[in-house]
């Protein structure tokens, strides 16, 4: 009996360290914190790159288209002093006879004008004044003239007032005759030429004007006007109609002065034919405009119209 209780307490206490010893174990692996990996290593996302900005090419800087050359101008007007207006196609020897005309509304509308007395092959020249008076070169091209006493309403020839007076034929583009009856040679090859008592200017076909203020005994130096369609000799100085200018759909008037050509006045819009165009210059700032199918007035040199 007291084998048997010497064995049985051999086996409890075993029991009791097997216990001891697992809960030892049990309480080790409770403290010893879990082996962890380490982080997987984060691979960085690729950035985008800036794209290099695409340079803007510079415009190649361009012209103002030029202007159109000048041609001669087939037409002309006048004033006379009693309101009345003419004008006229110029007209060729050989070729179209001119067709003049006269109006007393102020150019609201027109009559042609009889020519009962008188068979011009061209007409050079209108001379504002009181009495219509006319340069033309008669049905055997030579240069005579004629008149009107009736406002321009029927014309007659005559020869009378020639030798006196400025004349150009565009046949002849490097001479004039003076008022003084003589012959004077240009400085240039002339498209058109505009004269008041003893003063006149001239449109070169090189671009460029002249003028003279002493009867053509001396000549101005030439003036670059690109643009310009015919010119005016009047009792307030000289004027060029010009085209091309500022975007312009038509035409405007510019003073030369002093050797210069000044600012151009208003835009007239008008759509004409090349050499369909006429001015004169009739003192105290009235100018007369006839391009294409428009005819107007100015008060002030061309500043306005209308």
């Amino acid at each position: 009996m007291v084998r048997i209780g010497k064995i049985t307490a051999v086996a409890l206490l075993a029991v009791i360290v097997a216990v001891l010893s697992w809960l030892a174990l049990s309480q080790n692996r409770a403290t010893t914190p879990p082996a962890t990996e380490p982080p997987a290593a984060s691979t960085p996302e690729p950035t985008a790159t800036a794209a290099e900005p695409t340079p803007t090419p510079t415009p190649e800087p361009t012209e103002a288209p030029a202007p159109p050359a000048a041609v001669a101008p087939t037409r002309i007007v006048a004033a006379l002093t009693t309101g009345t207006l003419l004008r006229t196609s110029m007209g060729a020897c050989g070729g179209a006879a001119p067709v003049p005309e006269f109006s007393t509304d102020g150019g609201a509308t027109w009559q042609t004008s009889a020519l009962s007395e008188a068979s011009p092959a061209a007409i050079l020249r209108l001379i504002p004044g009181e009495v219509g008076q006319a340069i033309i070169l008669n049905g055997e091209c030579a240069p005579t003239g004629m008149w009107s006493f009736s406002e321009g309403a029927d014309w007659a020839e005559t020869a009378d007032f020639v030798g006196g007076s400025w004349r150009f034929d565009p046949a002849q583009a490097d001479r004039i005759f003076t008022s003084a009856g003589t012959e004077a040679t240009l400085p240039c090859a002339a498209l058109t030429v505009s004269f008041w008592d003893t003063t006149a200017i001239a449109l070169c076909n090189n671009g460029t004007v002249v003028t003279t203020t002493d009867g053509a005994g001396s000549w101005s130096t030439p003036v670059a006007a690109a643009g310009a369609l015919t010119v005016t000799a009047s009792p307030d100085g000289f004027k060029t109609l010009m085209t091309g200018i500022d975007g312009c759909a038509g035409v405007q008037v510019a003073p030369l002065a002093d050797g210069a050509l000044g600012a151009p006045g208003a835009c007239l819009e008008a759509q004409y034919a090349p050499g369909e165009v006429a001015m004169s210059g009739d003192g105290d700032g009235l100018v007369t405009v006839w391009a294409g199918g428009t005819y107007a007035r100015s008060q002030d040199g061309g500043a306005n119209w209308g």
